[in-house]
């Protein structure tokens, strides 16, 4: 399970950002890797534990550089995450936006969301973008 950010109106910068070089690119995936060990440190922060072992699974897969692309992933692999994340039976719900297709069975009482991914993305949007914007500045301005 794992989250992802976009961010919108880079298109305004797409001719330069095509001509950046690999060492800009670089540049990117750092400031990419920088921000996404901000959303693993609050996700862990806000990773409810009983026995620590969701919380100590939560990682950043280092950004990837695919033609103009970098991406970083945050996320965990044990199977029950999705279950505290989003919840379960009549009493699962999710407060933030989500592209994940969620149903919940009315019929059993389950338990609530305990978001610990998107409640850390939500809290530190505003870094994160920041964090990237610097990252693309630095590498445009040696266009």
């Amino acid at each position: 399970m794992g989250l992802s950010i976009q961010i919108k109106g880079i298109e305004a910068a797409s001719k330069r950002l095509q001509s950046v070089s690999t060492r800009g690119l670089r540049k990117i995936a750092n400031g990419v890797n920088k921000a996404a060990a901000v959303v693993e440190a609050g996700a862990k922060r806000n990773c409810p534990v009983d026995t620590g072992y969701l919380r100590a699974s939560i990682h950043t897969d280092p950004a990837k550089i695919e033609g103009q692309s970098v991406s970083a992933t945050v996320g965990t692999s044990v199977e029950y995450a999705p279950y505290v994340e989003f919840g379960t039976g009549s009493r699962g719900s999710y407060p933030y936006e989500t592209d994940i297709p969620l149903s919940y069975r009315k019929d059993w009482p389950g338990q609530a969301a305990q978001p610990f991914l998107g409640k850390s993305l939500n809290e530190n949007k505003r870094l994160v973008k920041k964090i990237i914007n610097e990252s693309i500045k630095e590498a445009v301005s040696n266009v």
